[in-house]
């Protein structure tokens, strides 16, 4: 028997309805605040939930590229794109640690070493 567990963000986003029903009675500010809050926390949660989705499907799309492809070839290539990104940071995509959660892409080097361990 398979047992599917509900994702965080859908548990977030149905808990947001229950919350403003339990919080209507309190003042409208804290309420505001509360849902505000709440909200912040549901957005971050579901962005890092479909970007971790994104950058699997990435790396799988890799993975199969390469074994159309040939992986020595697909590891060349990404290697001669990181060497162009060496020699001219300006075209490299700067991320801050943070970003880097949220994007959908991996990164070259995760890309490199995804395919080196295959």
């Amino acid at each position: 028997m398979v047992r599917r567990r509900l994702p965080i963000p859908l548990l977030l986003m149905l808990g947001l309805p229950a919350l403003t029903l339990l919080l209507r009675s309190q003042d409208s500010l804290v309420l505001d605040i509360v849902v505000s809050l709440y909200a912040a926390v549901a957005i971050i949660a579901i962005a890092s939930y479909f970007s971790r989705q994104g950058r699997n499907l990435k790396i799988q799309a890799d993975t199969r590229a390469a074994r159309l492809l040939g992986r020595e070839e697909l590891l060349q290539s990404l290697r001669k794109i990181l060497q162009i990104e060496q020699e001219h940071p300006e075209m490299a995509k700067k991320r801050s640690k943070f970003l880097r959660q949220l994007y959908l892409s991996p990164s070259l080097h995760e890309r490199i070493d995804n395919l080196e361990n295959v």
